[in-house]
């Protein structure tokens, strides 16, 4: 391998040393940019992972609001449901108090008829008695021994 010596090194340097400069210039700001990149990038990141935990908080306290109100609707439906039971017994009672109405007044048009029968019937008999007193007070007068009905 060929090594230049130093004399042709410092030629080499003197022609190139622009270029030589220009180029460590470059190196450094290259270095310098690729140092803000990195850092503009970890300062998003962390930006970002601060807007992830927030989401995330934000998603956790809105899944506690939904099972706080799962568990309230849960609580409304169980009253609901009670309520509904009370007003279905107070229909059954009322329904069988209806039917006991019902029956009660079945059995009193029973009644009322029967008796309607009784008051024909006795109607009947006042009439038939009311013309065997008649005839017998025709009778009795027509034998002369009798002179008032009854």
């Amino acid at each position: 391998m060929y090594l230049p010596s130093k004399e042709e090194a410092e030629t080499i340097v003197q022609k190139n040393k622009t270029i030589l400069i220009a180029g460590v210039l470059c190196f450094i700001l290259a270095i310098a940019g690729a140092w803000l990149v990195c850092r503009h990038y970890d300062d998003a990141a962390s930006a970002e992972n601060n807007n992830i935990i927030d989401t995330v908080q934000s998603a956790e306290r809105d899944n506690q609001r939904a099972r706080d109100d799962i568990g309230n609707a849960a609580s409304a439906i169980e009253r609901s449901q009670e309520q509904l039971d009370r007003a279905t017994a107070d229909i059954d009672r009322a329904t069988e108090s209806v039917t006991r109405l019902q029956k009660s007044t079945a059995n009193n048009t029973a009644e009322l008829d029967q008796c309607q029968k009784l008051i024909e019937t006795g109607r009947g008999n006042i009439a038939a008695a009311k013309s065997i007193f008649a005839n017998i007070d025709k009778e009795n007068k027509s034998n002369g021994t009798q002179t008032s009905s009854h």
